[in-house]
C-alpha cells in the first residue's frame, strides 16, 4: 500500500539493482496525517522512482514514548551531564558554576550524580556501549531486548526494540519518570506515540 510520505531526511538510501526504486532507512520521517510532524524513522521504506509512490517495507510495532516536563519547558539533562563531567574531572570552580546555574534553573538543589541512574532501572539489565557517531543516545539490554533512550531538549524519547513483559515495562517507565522528575524538580509526564 502506498503511503503519503511528506519527507524523510538524514537517512541512509540505496538505489535498487534495477534502478527503479530507492530503499530508505533511518533518519526522520514526516507523514501525512500524523499528529506529530516528525519522528525518528524506525522502519524501512521504498520509493518507486517511476511513479514516486512510497511503500513501507517493515512494520516495527515497537513501543515508543516520550518523557517531558509537565510545564513543557526544556529539560536540563545536558546541563546535568556538563556538571557531572566537571565534577568527575575535578574542575571545582567549573562544577560550582554549573551547579549554581542549574540550581537557579530548576529552583532547587540539583542532584548531579543522580543523572547516572536515569537509565538504570531496578530490573536485570546490561548497559550497552555508546555508538561513536551518536549523540545523547543511551541503550540498555533487558531480557534480550534493546531499550534506547534519546535525550532531546524537550523530552527523552524511549524506544523498546522488541517485546518485554508488561511488568518489566511498567518498572522501567516508573523508574525513568521518577528520576526525571527528581532531576527537573518538576513533575514530568509520559506520552506514548
Amino acid at each position: 500500500m502506498a503511503l503519503k510520505v511528506k519527507w524523510i531526511h538524514e537517512h541512509e538510501s540505496v538505489l535498487s539493482p534495477d534502478k527503479n526504486s530507492i530503499l530508505v532507512k533511518k533518519g526522520e520521517v514526516f507523514c501525512v496525517g500524523e499528529v506529530v510532524e516528525s519522528r525518528e524513522n524506525i522502519d524501512e521504506w521504498q520509493i518507486n522512482i517511476l511513479n514516486w509512490e512510497w511503500d513501507k517495507l517493515t512494520q516495527r510495532n515497537w513501543i515508543r514514548w516520550e518523557i517531558k516536563r509537565k510545564d513543557h519547558e526544556w529539560n536540563h539533562l545536558w546541563d546535568y551531564r556538563r556538571a557531572l563531567s566537571s565534577l568527575e574531572a575535578n574542575r571545582k570552580e567549573d562544577y560550582k558554576e554549573k551547579f549554581d546555574e542549574l540550581a537557579k534553573e530548576i529552583k532547587g538543589t540539583p542532584k548531579v550524580e543522580k543523572i547516572r541512574t536515569i537509565y538504570v532501572p531496578p530490573v536485570p539489565h546490561e548497559s550497552l556501549q555508546e555508538i561513536d557517531d551518536e549523540f545523547n543516545v543511551f541503550r540498555i539490554l533487558v531480557d534480550g531486548v534493546v531499550i534506547r533512550f534519546v535525550e532531546e531538549d524537550l523530552f527523552i524519547q524511549v524506544t523498546i526494540e522488541g517485546d518485554i513483559s508488561q511488568d518489566t515495562l511498567q518498572i522501567v517507565k516508573k523508574h525513568i519518570l521518577k528520576v526525571m522528575s527528581q532531576l527537573e524538580n518538576e513533575e514530568c509526564t509520559l506520552e506514548r506515540f
